[in-house]
Parts: structure tokens; sequence; C-alpha cells
């Protein structure tokens, strides 16, 4: 058997992913008679049996180390959703960058979408619309979004347990897991079987609601997912029902607030947890007061009335916390105002060991405590120790530093981000540009109308970098770049000749 390097061996594994999720939509579509349906079933089939066929014969050539999964994890959310891409390329006949754009929005639980009804001005091919697409292009786009909620990794761990991965390794690579149990994989079973129970219980709640049990499943998985691909192009509107919208944001809330939580609550029967998560108190008080503000907004500049404007903005502002996506209005016409406010919603985000993106509510509320640490130091008795906690829980200056660098990541590359925009589509107004790049960056998926198949190329590729640099929260792809580089500097260092020893009689 030969021996590959273990990070080749574990990123072609984790391709496995693509054919996974092009595998089951498959199998949907043949039942139901579409024809995409064999192509995404045959495609999956020869993608898992390429996979399976370099496991049987290479095997790593060392053990894993941390600086190893951190390229596995950033190399596996690149590469994952461009194999993902090819058969919907292939099946629907659609630029593969605009496939490829899909799948990143779907990995990513972005929620942009290039199904936009248009013409892709670049290489001059229609791409049809959301209500224009096969239902088995439906549950894939949905079902992306769904395993793309747990992480990419966080599946990979389920299956390279019977590899030899070890679990902890993933989760410190891709930092969306924790243990739920003293047992890693343990812990990774019930996170998955808590994730599970949660769709249930949000397919079930928004079939009865209204919906087509078909549109039920799909835009369950996309609202646990906080992913926000909808079975329909106008979004939650095309429904018409408060009830239809109250459901969804409860859904949204659930995948945005703090797994551990949900697990303690469903498993543990610990109700208590709901009044000790902080962080999901802060989500509520966060939507209320954006509710309010966008409410008056609504109201004043827009002469919506008092009931309408509630309505509106309430929806639109926890989509928008919760990185979800869904929209019940046209977000274009509306202020700079209103579209500001939605963006700093998109900036801060969920819960952390939540689907949810964004700088995430407990580093929005570090953040104030590492400012009121840093200004009572200076009034600081020389020679006393502070011990720096939030509540009960001790915040080491390491998690300080990880925290001011994700958040300084964010902020900058939403800067980058719409700076870029504008300097692309230079009639674009700023606040657009503000709440389509803050969107794609902080993985959320509202939009101003700016994203799309008409959309110029380079707009396309930008978002796609944001979206991919936000969903594994910057950092990584920092650091991978760093070990990528060290290793191929120490790979073309000279070596030091040998020197030869004297010949002896």
């Amino acid at each position: 058997m030969r021996r590959i390097s273990p990070v080749l061996y574990y990123t072609i594994y984790a391709l496995s992913l693509a054919g996974g999720v092009s595998l089951i939509p498959g199998v949907y579509g043949i039942l139901v008679g579409e024809r995409v349906g064999f192509v995404l079933f045959s495609y999956g089939v020869l993608l898992l049996a390429a996979v399976w066929l370099v496991k049987s014969l290479l095997e790593p050539s060392r053990p894993l180390h941390l600086d190893d999964v951190v390229v596995i994890a950033v190399a596996s959310w690149i590469l994952v959703p461009i194999f993902a891409a090819i058969p919907i390329t292939i099946a629907i006949h659609i630029p593969f960058v605009d496939s490829w754009f899909e799948a990143v929005s779907g990995f990513t639980t972005t929620g942009l979408s290039m199904f936009s009804g248009a013409m892709d001005k670049t290489f001059h091919v229609y791409v049809p619309s959301v209500d224009q697409l096969p239902s088995t292009i439906l549950l894939w786009r949905s079902f992306v979004q769904w395993v793309g909620g747990l992480g990419i990794l966080v599946v990979f761990v389920a299956l390279a347990l019977g590899a030899g991965m070890p679990p902890h390794l993933v989760g410190m690579a891709e930092g969306r897991y924790e243990r739920l149990e003293p047992s890693l994989a343990r812990s990774l079973r019930r996170l998955l079987l808590t994730y599970a129970v949660l769709t249930l219980v949000s397919t079930l709640l928004m079939w009865f609601s209204g919906m087509s049990l078909f549109d039920a499943i799909n835009n369950a998985m996309a609202a646990l997912s906080t992913g926000g691909f909808a079975t329909h192009s106008t979004s939650i509107a095309y429904y018409h029902s408060f009830i239809v919208e109250l459901v969804v944001i409860f859904a949204m809330v659930l995948g945005a607030a703090n797994f551990a939580t949900h697990y303690r609550v469903l498993f543990k029967k610990k109700f208590e947890w709901l009044k000790k998560d902080r962080e999901l108190h802060l989500m509520l008080s966060l939507g209320a007061i954006g509710t309010i503000l966008g409410a008056v907004i609504l109201w004043h500049w827009h002469h919506f009335t008092p009931w309408k404007a509630f309505r509106y903005s309430l929806f639109q502002v926890m989509t928008s916390l919760t990185t979800t996506g869904f929209q019940t209005m046209n977000l274009g016409p509306t202020s700079p105002a209103f579209k500001f406010l939605l963006a700093l919603m998109c900036i801060v985000g969920g819960s952390v060991l939540s689907t949810a993106g964004g700088i995430k509510l407990y580093r929005t509320v570090a953040l104030l405590y590492i400012f009121k640490w840093t200004t009572s130091g200076t009034a600081k008795v020389r020679g006393e120790i502070e011990a720096y906690k939030i509540g009960d829980r001790v915040v080491t200056l390491d998690e300080i530093k990880q925290i001011v660098a994700v958040t300084v990541g964010f902020l900058l590359f939403w800067v980058i981000g719409t700076i870029a925009t504008l300097f692309i589509m230079p009639h674009v107004s700023l606040a657009d540009a503000m709440v389509e790049t803050a969107s794609a960056l902080c993985t959320v998926g509202i939009s101003v109308g700016l994203t799309g198949a008409q959309s110029p190329l380079a707009l396309k590729l930008l978002y796609i970098a944001l979206m991919s640099l936000g969903r594994l929260e910057i950092v990584p792809y920092f650091a991978a770049a760093r070990i990528v580089c060290s290793k191929v500097k120490l790979a073309l260092r000279p070596r030091p000749a040998r020197r030869r020893r004297p010949a002896t009689l």
C-alpha cells in the first residue's frame, strides 16, 4: 500500500461529502422522474467510488499534526464546493462559476444565489430563477446548506473516525465543535442527533403553518442551517402569512442559538440552561431593539403603517441577526439607515457553537469587557493582578487575542469588500455595497439586488472569496498560508553538502 502525505490523503477523503450531497438529492430526482436526478446520482456514485479507491490503495505516511489539520480544513472548504458544483453545471447547463457560487453559498450557509432568472453577461447563458428550477436542484441546495450548517469538517469527522483521524484536531481547526460528553466521538453523535431533532421539529411546524411538505422540509433545513435558500424566488414573502413568518423566525433562532444549550434541554432536561444562556438573551434583546429601530425607520421614511413597519422590520432584523438570509421584502428601495441597521446585525451574528455566521454574540460581549479591562487597567495599582472574567468564566490572554483578531479581520475585510464592490460596480450606492458585502462575508444571504446571474464576474469571484473567508472566520486561512509558505521554504532551502571522508588504506 502506497503512503502519501496525510494532508493530501484526508483532503481527498473529504471530497466524499461532495459525492454525498449529490447522491441523496439524485435518488429523490430519480424517484420523481427528473432527468437531473440521474446526473446527480451518477456523479455522486462515481466520486464516492473514486474516493473509496484512493482510501483502499493509499494510506497517510505519518500521524496528523495540528498544522496539517488547519491546512486540511482550508483545502476542504475550497475544494468540496468546487467538486459539488460540477454536476449542477452538467445537469442544467449553466456556467461553472454560477454553480460554484451556488455551492460555496450553500456550504457556507450564506444564501446569496445565482438563480435570479437573468442572463449571465460574461458567458451569455440564461440562468433560471428559483421558481424555474427542478425540485431535485431545490433539494440539492437545501441539503448542501444543511450539511454546511454543521460544517464540512464536523461532518467529515463522522466519516473519518473510522479512518484514524483524531476528532479533537478537527474541532480545533474549524472552531465550531466542543465536547457535549466526555467522549469526543459521543459528543459528535449527540450534536448530529440534536441537529436532526431540531430539523424535524422545524419541518413539522412549517408544514402545520401552511407550507407544502416539500417546502417545509427544504425551508426547515435552510432555517436550521441559517442558510436561507428558499424554494421560491420571493423567499418567505411567497406565503403571505404572518404565522409562517413567526415559525420561520423561531427556526432561525434555533439555528443561531448555542447547540450545547439545545442538547442540555432536549436530552438532559436541564431547562435552567435557557436562563443561563446569555447569548440567547442578548440575541433576543438585540432583535427587539433592532426591530423597534427598523420599524421606526420604515414608518418615518417609507410611510409604512405601524403594523406593516413592525412586521417587515421584525423579519428582516431577525433574518440578518441570525445570519439566515430569508426575506419578506425587497431591500433595494429601502433607506440607507435601514440598510446600515441590517448590516450591523449581519456583522454581530449569532451564538458560538451554532450554524450562524458573523463575529458572534459572545465575541461582541467580550469586546465590551476587553474595553472595560483596558480602561480600568490604566488606574490599576502597581503589582495588582486582575483576573479577566465574563460572568463566572475566566478568559485567557490567548482567547482575548483570538477575539480581537477575528473581529479586526471581519471589519477589515468588510471595508475591503465594500471598496472592491464599489470599484467593480461604481453606480452602486455605499449603503448597498455595505449590506451586500456584509451579507457575503458574514454568511447571511440578504440581498439588495446586487447578486445574481447578471452580476459581473469579478463580483462573483469577490463574494466567493468573502463567503469562504467568513465561514472559517478568516484566521485559519492566514494560518494555513503561513504553514504552507513555511513548508515550501523549508523544502526549497538548499541542504548543506555532506563532507566526504578521506579514503583510508
